[in-house]
């Protein structure tokens, strides 16, 4: 029986490594990169219409709606593990909790962002949009490579 014991806990403690270094985190890379694709390209949109003289408020709300969504989902996209093949760089893991307070900070100014748009506050929405494009550059400058 302690032969068993002992191979019992062997496994136990390997395991968790041996499953860690084959997961494939494939989906979670791509499923972060079209999200942040389609932040890029929806911020660009709203900046755009907003800079008209008659904003299209219906597809402002929509937009911005879908960024709350899509910058919540980030939280779930980045598991310890996935730097490899993306442009993300293990500094993320190392330091996690700077990350995800920027991640909370990004949220919170599309939050704002919404909230200027369904009040179709144009100066608030181009603050609150001004700050999301801030807090991107920086988490940008400290946790994205380029190669």
């Amino acid at each position: 029986m302690k032969y068993f014991s002992g191979i019992t806990l062997i496994t136990l403690l390997f395991s968790p490594a041996w499953l860690y270094a084959s997961q494939d985190f494939s989906s979670e890379i791509e499923n972060r990169q079209a999200a942040f694709t389609a932040i890029e390209k929806y911020n660009e949109q709203i900046e755009e219409i907003l800079d008209q003289s008659d904003s299209d408020w219906v597809l402002l709300e929509k937009r911005s709606a879908e960024l709350v969504e899509l910058s919540n989902s980030l939280t779930r996209l980045f598991p310890s593990g996935s730097a490899e093949n993306s442009k993300a760089k293990e500094n993320i893991w190392k330091n996690s909790d700077d990350f995800n307070k920027k991640l909370s900070v990004m949220q919170s100014h599309y939050s704002a962002l919404e909230q200027g748009i369904k009040s179709k506050d144009k100066s608030a929405a181009e603050k609150a949009l001004k700050q999301v494009n801030s807090t991107c550059r920086s988490c940008h400058r400290s946790y994205r490579s380029r190669w």
